[in-house]
């Protein structure tokens, strides 16, 4: 007998899980049908049946990423991490060619909002070919770098700074979705925040790539304890 698709209640049920413990709905189609994806490091990753989207599966463990995250050490301002984002190469062959892209679609340069600026290397390419950049970082340590370069950065969430509506030609988050807990709650924000015909570029690892399907729950990306969720180009 084929069996079905299990609800979340059901798999509630299931793995007996505390009153503290809720899977939730898929956030980008809002699908309540799931299965189970992986586990790993005690966390369980659940895959939406419709969509294929893959997220952390009770908000319990999205509070232990969140304190987790708080307490590791940001690798963004080692020596090694600087001296690869500052690089020639990196800002010719990484920087450079998504800043023309951008260009090319919004017609021509203008203010830019980069949320999880890091070290601001990628706002410091933006503002050489003419963008106004600013950056959003909550690592007072990378945000000190950044502003030593003279750039505007905020350290507060997106959707709590309650900047101007249609103030920005481009908004980008580079590596910066998959941290999120709620990321439809950031790109409403990032579409109040973009002009009309403004552009939002994402990117994100991709859980349907050649790297899980080699390395599946040893893949670097799956890292739940800083990774909620993890993207495919659908979803």
């Amino acid at each position: 007998m084929k069996s079905s698709i299990p609800t979340c209640d059901q798999v509630l049920k299931r793995k007996a899980m505390n009153r503290h413990h809720q899977i939730t709905t898929c956030c980008v189609c809002s699908n309540t049908k799931v299965e189970t994806f992986c586990q790993k490091e005690g966390f369980e990753y659940i895959q939406c049946t419709r969509c294929s989207h893959v997220f952390l599966g009770d908000w319990a463990n999205l509070g232990r990423g969140a304190e987790s995250r708080r307490k590791r050490k940001s690798h963004h301002t080692s020596q090694k991490k600087l001296q690869w984002d500052f690089s020639d190469f990196k800002r010719k062959h990484v920087y450079l060619p998504r800043l023309k892209t951008i260009a090319r679609l919004t017609g021509s340069p203008g203010r830019l909002l980069d949320i999880g600026c890091s070290n601001g290397s990628f706002l410091q390419a933006a503002q050489s070919l003419g963008w106004t950049g600013e950056g959003i970082e909550l690592r007072a340590e990378s945000a000190a770098i950044a502003r030593e370069a003279g750039t505007r950065v905020y350290t507060d969430y997106v959707e709590k700074l309650n900047l101007p509506r249609e103030s920005y030609r481009a908004v980008t988050m580079w590596q910066v979705i998959e941290h999120l807990p709620h990321p439809q709650i950031v790109l409403e924000e990032c579409h109040r925040l973009l002009e009309v015909g403004g552009i939002l570029a994402v990117s994100t690892p991709n859980i349907k790539s050649i790297g899980w399907r080699l390395l599946r729950e040893n893949w670097s990306p799956v890292e739940p304890a800083v990774h909620p969720h993890l993207f495919n180009t659908g979803s």
